[in-house]
């Protein structure tokens, strides 16, 4: 199946050139590329979609947009390109520098993605890769690497000349990173991937490789858990393609079941993250639809248990800090406050995945049917509850207490980054109730009483005064803000999770007041979207304030809450909120 290709096509490129090209590459960033390989895109025209990922609805250039995740990894189109070039090259190429890179890891799991164009190349790349391997006189490991490739071309039944099979990501995944493994007898999953190559000459497309292996070793059992744990979790991206591996497999169970377990490690807990991270993203509506729904909870069961562990972690930390710092008779350092701010970025996290959950919920899948009417909203006056929205505004609850009884605890020993990721948490508790009350909103006219709106409002508020006292007005140029609601809803990379700050023009106080402007305006929007009565007027009157005080984007907006709110304190009880408002319209 080679392409045909014009004889002085590829004569301008030469050895040295194609190997200084090779070393050049950073195998870290494209390994980095492999495991988040866009397989679900498909790629109609890669310089309009270019155009259109650079620019606004109104064609305008996008400043800063996606700053954070475009450091991380290549672009994916342009490297498999490059390598289809450097394989199909009529010169020598070290064979091993391309498993080394992970170039040829990037053909591997290119074998996933949705874009037929971009299967039939990566077949291709890897028909001219299994020839040199076989070719090849002097390349070490030569064996285990056609052990593992003929492997993968055994469980390709269906392929023929017009046809190019998707193959499931967690497959795909495998293979890439046993690459890797391959050339390193002594990492700790080497004997256990070729006593599975062994073992029988093809690949399950249905399974998960080497996951009852690792459950039921004992010898080095919590490094090969790990791999694959995060291997797995990993391929998760394409959650919907793999489907019925994951759940022959019971892989969501197990993760989350080790990640609760009290002697587990870190990394098995950023493993159970990374897997819901892709499970609640809207590329995977089928998955999310079967592992967070009302039939099965597991999920939002495992996070509330989280939370709740991280919370009392947070209050006992912050504690801990306050006490350790009297004793010194020094202020609060960085080190002291370590602990608060871990436990800040797992609730900041956990929440995320509430919120990716709600936003990216799917109102259908194949079938047609509506599948979140009754999880997420209450829709007649015969539902007693949302279970979704019920269990997500109790973490809301949970979150805001938590935090304002640790800031209270630390008081004037607040540092900037406990304030900064506190005001991120924050934010994300507030743009989780605003997303509910918004889909209550749209329908029903009745407000249930599980958003309870004023208790909300009033812890929100308690947790904001303590934080406050870190804060001096500065100004700043916002240029990329990864902690919006639609920025962690659409988020592609798992390290987004624990992004804790925003991008502006030039460092210093700015990022912190921009993180304190932001976090008031979203107070402001979920305080202008709930029903009249649900929220209380004091409380909106203190959030407005803090709006009109910064000089917030929502000013004009409050302004007019302002003149709206005058018209309506007709009544002796409301009227005595006139003064404040008539302060703040002054203002």
């Amino acid at each position: 199946y080679a392409i045909e290709r014009d004889e002085n096509d590829i004569g301008v490129v030469g050895e040295d050139t194609l190997s200084n090209a090779l070393l050049a590459v950073d195998s870290g960033k494209l390994f980095r590329t492999v495991l988040n390989f866009p397989v679900n895109y498909s790629v109609a025209d890669p310089v309009a979609q270019l155009l259109t990922a650079l620019s606004d609805s109104e064609g305008r250039a996008k400043p800063g947009l996606d700053i954070y995740e475009s450091s991380l990894v290549y672009e994916p189109q342009f490297m498999l390109a490059w390598v289809w070039t450097v394989v199909s090259a009529r010169v020598q190429v070290d064979i091993r520098r391309l498993f080394e890179c992970n170039a040829a890891g990037l053909a591997l799991v290119a074998l996933s993605s949705a874009d037929p164009r971009t299967r039939k190349l990566a077949y291709y790349i890897l028909d001219i890769l299994y020839a040199r391997v076989a070719e090849a006189k002097t390349l070490s490991g030569q064996r285990q690497y056609l052990l593992l490739l003929d492997a993968l071309r055994n469980a390709i039944v269906d392929r023929s000349e017009s046809e190019f099979p998707r193959i499931p990501f967690a497959i795909t995944v495998f293979v890439a990173t046993s690459l890797n493994v391959m050339m390193h007898p002594e990492h700790a999953m080497f004997a256990e991937v070729n006593q599975l190559l062994l073992r029988r000459p093809y690949l399950r497309l249905n399974d998960i490789p080497l996951l009852r292996a690792v459950l039921r070793s004992s010898g080095n059992a919590r490094k090969q858990r790990t791999h694959v744990l995060r291997q797995v979790a990993q391929s998760a991206r394409a959650f919907d393609l793999s489907l019925a591996a994951f759940q022959n497999a019971d892989f969501v169970n197990i993760t989350l079941v080790l990640a609760s377990n009290p002697l587990g490690d870190v990394l098995t807990s950023r493993a159970a993250l990374t897997l819901l991270f892709h499970l609640t993203s809207a590329e995977n509506p089928k998955g999310l639809a079967l592992y967070v729904s009302k039939h099965s909870s597991f999920v939002l069961a495992w996070i509330r248990q989280q939370v709740s562990l991280e919370v009392n972690s947070l209050v006992e930390a912050s504690a801990r800090a306050k006490l350790d710092s009297e004793s010194a008779g020094s202020a609060s350092s960085l080190l002291l406050i370590q602990p608060a701010l871990a436990a800040l970025g797992n609730l900041t996290a956990l929440m995320r995945l509430v919120l990716r959950a709600i936003a990216n919920y799917p109102l259908s899948v194949s079938g047609g049917t509506l599948l979140h009417d009754r999880f997420w909203v209450v829709q007649s006056a015969t539902q007693v509850n949302a279970p979704g929205q019920t269990i997500a505004i109790t973490l809301v609850l949970q979150i805001l207490e938590g935090l304002a009884s640790s800031s209270a605890v630390l008081g004037e020993s607040l540092l900037k980054e406990f304030t900064q990721s506190a005001l991120i948490l924050l934010r994300t508790c507030v743009d989780t109730a605003r997303l509910l009350s918004d889909m209550q909103a749209g329908a029903s006219d009745q407000q249930p009483p599980a958003l309870r709106a004023p208790e909300i409002a009033r812890k929100a508020l308690l947790a904001l005064r303590v934080l406050e006292t870190t804060i001096t007005r500065d100004a700043y140029c916002l240029r990329y803000d990864p902690c919006s609601m639609a920025s962690v809803a659409r988020a592609q990379f798992s390290e987004s999770l624990f992004c804790n700050g925003v991008v502006v023009e030039r460092k210093g106080g700015a990022g912190l007041y921009a993180c304190y402007s932001l976090c008031v305006e979203s107070l402001l929007a979920w305080c202008l979207d709930a029903p009249w009565s649900t929220c209380s007027l004091g409380e909106s009157v203190d959030i407005v304030g803090r709006v009109i005080t910064v000089g917030a984007q929502g000013a004009r907006k409050a302004r007019v809450w302002i003149r709206d709110a005058q018209l309506m304190s007709a009544t002796k009880d409301e009227r005595v909120l006139n003064d404040k408002l008539q302060v703040l319209a002054l203002s």
